[in-house]
């Protein structure tokens, strides 16, 4: 066992054989700071980034100011990888402020926080509501032997707290065993916006049936791939990212007044409609009920395509997101390929019917008179040119010369039709002379 004044580690606890269940407390160690109490020696299917997870969370989960305990059901798979709906990790969380102590420095009410971690079971909405009310039974205990009880106890010395933490552990043996899980999707969504949904209840109602009703929220979220961080019934002093749910009594001043975040009222939770309604989401299954929270009265229209300005109850199903839900399904696919072989078939008709054949090749018969010329589109060939010889006219249409030699014509009178001009007379000279 570790001594009170060596550097601190949290207790590591060996968990029994089989168990489901694996406890980590946080809160304020004596003469130290907040931290860990406890931890299992040997994790089991817990996995680091389940406790990356419940380290984040479980750190900021408190009571609403006059509550007595806190509440919260966190989501330890969310950024799983390999993510299947129906499985991953879950924590049940309650915490407290001890009232009336204060830590080693004189700060009053210092904080408590217990969980149990559970991988890869069989959380119906049955199971986890009887998980949850066993250790919230077991958590605000009888008179003196409450989780307060205990902790206020130990406040004075770290050896205390080591020494008291095995008999304060088997308190909880009593928590159902679960089976591993063989859940599966039953609700399905595209929206991955980061949204606060707040359930309202009466300021009377008995905690046991918040908590029932958390636990009929967190058996849909399970089997669904929304990416949900927690559902708290108490504060969340950070702030989440993803999607979170927040059960508030009607009465709380800090209750926001405006259409945002959505609000329903607690006797809602059950209603299927609803809770798809605010989770953006559609049912898988058509028959089989969604985690005993689906309505066999209602049809898939009543989950699709709810329109805000008639329907005033949180956001609505964009009919794109209807859509895109249903892509996974066999009966989507092929109307798809059904769709696409009608189309093929169309456009086949339409160009057989509006594109002639003699568009691209040339089928004349016999008999077909030719097509009409086109001079624009003929080359022009170029018409031959005769040579002129020395004793060829130039004429058109003259015939083309002989061959053979031609014979020299004697001089006479007149022109010759080659030679040269002949002299004149002397008596055509006198005889032209005027007198």
């Amino acid at each position: 066992m570790e001594s009170p004044s060596s550097p601190y580690q949290p207790h590591k606890y060996p968990p029994s054989e089989g168990t489901t269940w694996y406890h980590y407390i946080y809160g304020y160690v004596p003469n130290h700071q907040l931290d860990f109490f406890c931890r299992p020696s040997v994790p089991g299917d817990i996995l680091p980034q389940h406790f990356s997870h419940l380290n984040r969370l479980i750190q900021y989960i408190e009571p609403f100011d006059g509550s007595a305990v806190a509440f919260a059901i966190c989501n330890l798979s969310r950024d799983d990888t390999q993510h299947e709906p129906g499985h991953g990790g879950l924590a049940l969380v309650f915490g407290f402020r001890a009232s009336g102590a204060t830590d080693h420095a004189g700060r009053p009410n210092p904080p408590f926080t217990h969980s149990v971690v559970a991988v890869d079971r069989q959380f119906s909405e049955q199971a986890i509501c009887d998980a949850a009310l066993a250790f919230y039974k077991t958590f605000v205990g009888k008179d003196g032997e409450s989780a307060q009880d205990w902790f206020k106890s130990i406040l004075c010395s770290r050896e205390r707290m080591l020494d008291g933490l095995p008999a304060y552990l088997a308190r909880y043996n009593s928590l159902p065993s679960l089976p591993k899980s063989t859940l599966r999707g039953t609700l399905t969504s595209t929206d991955s916006s980061t949204r606060r949904i707040v359930i309202t209840h009466g300021e009377n109602v008995p905690f046991e049936d918040v908590i029932a009703a958390a636990s009929r929220a967190a058996a849909l979220l399970y089997c669904s791939n929304i990416k949900w961080t927690a559902i708290f019934v108490g504060q969340d002093r950070r702030g989440v990212d993803g999607v979170s749910v927040h059960f508030v009594s009607a009465s709380d001043p800090t209750l926001p007044r405006t259409s945002l975040p959505p609000q329903v009222s607690i006797d809602d939770v059950a209603n299927a409609k609803i809770m798809a309604r605010q989770l953006n989401a559609r049912s898988l299954v058509d028959d089989d009920p969604v985690v005993t929270l689906t309505d066999t009265n209602l049809d898939e229209s009543d989950i699709i395509g709810i329109n805000a300005e008639t329907d005033p109850v949180g956001p609505t199903l964009g009919s794109n997101r209807a859509s895109d839900g249903v892509r996974d399904s066999p009966a989507y696919r092929g109307v798809l390929i059904f769709s696409f072989l009608g189309m093929a078939l169309v456009v086949g008709l339409l160009l057989a019917l509006f594109v002639h054949p003699s568009d691209s090749h040339d089928h004349r018969g016999p008999t077909d008179s030719p097509p009409p010329s086109n001079s624009a589109q003929r080359p022009i060939q170029p018409k031959p040119v005769d040579k002129v010889g020395p004793a060829e006219s130039p004429d058109k249409g003259t015939p083309p010369p002989d061959n053979k030699k031609a014979k020299p014509v004697p001089p006479g009178p007149g022109k010759g039709s080659g030679g040269a001009k002949n002299p004149p007379r002397k008596s055509d000279i006198i005889r032209d002379v005027p007198f």
